[in-house]
């Protein structure tokens, strides 16, 4: 592994952590209070950590294109590398949604992973492109064209300008487009949060990942710039903060406010992974979160399952039927901790049990690519 990407592989472990155990409470009704997403405005740490997934895919894909594209012999090769990650990211994404009764009437066609592919299509496409402006100029123009579209297109039944659950025309778009096939558990029934709308400020966020990778190939000197790059990503975030006075933070919208303080909250984030991950040996105290980060799509698509089938799957104790997930629940956590407590030790150690999982598949040399 080439040592600058260490760091990436370290943030990528982080984030990676982060998701398990903010997607795998113990009783969703007692979850621990940064560890829930914000019903609508705002931002606590659980909404941080799929932008950061973005971002990270985009920083990975600037080591394999560089700001000049790629050598046009090459290119041909990129597109059907590109198109096939992008059809098994989609695939892996409507498996995990068809999970755990396969009902195809049912099935929720957006998702985490189909937002992944979607958004890794389109930055891949970007960065076959010999302009150094294109990136920068679509990273900022995305959002911007995005807000436009969600305040100014009149909603039928609803007009212009709602950006509530149910009034907002990412909600209309979708349901145009797919009909019942959205999230049902939402802000309000039919609004997906990783919608057709939505995906596009998305893309910004893995181009702004995009373009933070290519200035870390390009620097010379890891430790002075990983400085300066904490101090752009602080200044990213304040933006983001004022902005929110006129644009909210919204995670579910992808709003550009949402997408400055989460890109600027990635930049130092990364910066920070540089200066700790930098030399062999300090590298060694991460391994197993450096594991866990390079397999992060396995173990996400295993863990997801696992939590499916665990929360699906009814076995009897003493006398009474309940899921496997309730019974270890019951048995390890609730039984001795309470209430939020108790939940977040369950999510610790459901995450800790995948980062095992990643470390022995990396002492093993098996890694899950696509």
């Amino acid at each position: 592994m080439k040592e600058r990407l260490a760091s990436l592989d370290l943030l990528r472990g982080m984030t990676i952590i982060g998701m398990l155990i903010v997607n795998n409470q113990g009783d969703w009704a007692c979850v621990y209070p940064p560890l829930r997403h914000v019903p609508w405005h705002g931002l606590t740490p659980a909404d941080c950590v799929f932008p950061l997934f973005l971002f990270i895919a985009g920083v990975s894909l600037s080591f394999s294109t560089g700001p000049g594209g790629i050598n046009p012999a090459d290119r041909r090769a990129k597109i059907r590398k590109t198109l096939k990650r992008t059809a098994i990211l989609l695939a892996l994404g409507l498996a995990l949604n068809l999970r755990p009764y396969a009902d195809f009437g049912t099935l929720r066609f957006p998702g985490v992973l189909q937002r992944i592919a979607l958004c890794y299509l389109a930055v891949s496409f970007v960065s076959l492109s010999r302009s150094r402006l294109l990136v920068p100029v679509l990273a900022a123009a995305l959002p911007v064209l995005y807000w436009v579209l969600l305040t100014q297109v009149p909603v039928p039944g609803y007009g212009a300008g709602r950006i509530d659950p149910e009034g907002n025309l990412c909600r209309y778009l979708d349901s145009v487009v797919f009909g019942p096939h959205v999230y049902q558990n939402g802000p309000a029934a039919g609004f997906d949060p990783e919608g057709l709308l939505s995906t596009v400020p998305a893309v910004s966020t893995m181009l702004l990942g995009l373009l933070a990778g290519r200035h870390l190939g390009s620097a010379a000197d890891g430790r002075i710039p990983a400085f300066l790059s904490a101090a752009t990503g602080i200044a990213a975030a304040g933006f983001g903060l004022i902005l929110d006075r006129w644009v909210p933070i919204n995670k579910n919208l992808w709003t550009p406010s949402y997408v400055a303080v989460t890109a600027g909250i990635a930049v130092t984030l990364l910066a920070l992974c540089r200066l700790a991950a930098d030399g062999k040996e300090r590298r060694l105290r991460f391994n197993p979160v450096i594991a866990a980060g390079r397999n992060s799509i396995g173990i996400y698509f295993l863990s997801s399952a696992a939590g499916i089938l665990s929360a699906n799957c009814f076995i009897k104790v003493n006398g009474a039927s309940a899921s496997v997930k309730t019974q270890i629940f019951s048995a390890f956590f609730l039984s001795w901790s309470g209430g939020s407590g108790a939940s977040l030790l369950y999510s610790i150690a459901f995450a800790s049990l995948f980062v095992c999982i990643a470390a022995v598949l990396d002492a093993k040399k098996m890694y899950f690519k696509i």
